[in-house]
């Protein structure tokens, strides 16, 4: 489960499969939720894609940065 972000543009990805996209703008906040078995996508709050793929365990967050001045501010996991 993953959020690409790159030049303005947003992909929704699961085992490296692009799902879904939408745009972004600097502050936009985004954030993957597993809730009763379902993987949400969200974008400032709203839910923006629902995965057709059942979460599986254990999760793990990672970061790429490549992008002179990008930053990932209060990045966590969180049983719900």
């Amino acid at each position: 489960y993953a959020i690409r972000l790159q030049s303005g543009n947003v992909e929704v990805r699961e085992k490296g499969l692009y799902k879904s996209g939408t745009t972004f703008v600097s502050g936009d906040v985004f954030r993957i939720a597993v809730g009763a078995g379902v993987v949400n996508y969200y974008k400032n709050g709203t839910v923006f894609y629902i995965s057709s793929t059942a979460p599986s365990t254990p999760l793990q967050a990672s970061v790429a940065i490549n992008s002179l001045g990008g930053t990932v501010s209060n990045a966590m996991i969180k049983a719900q």
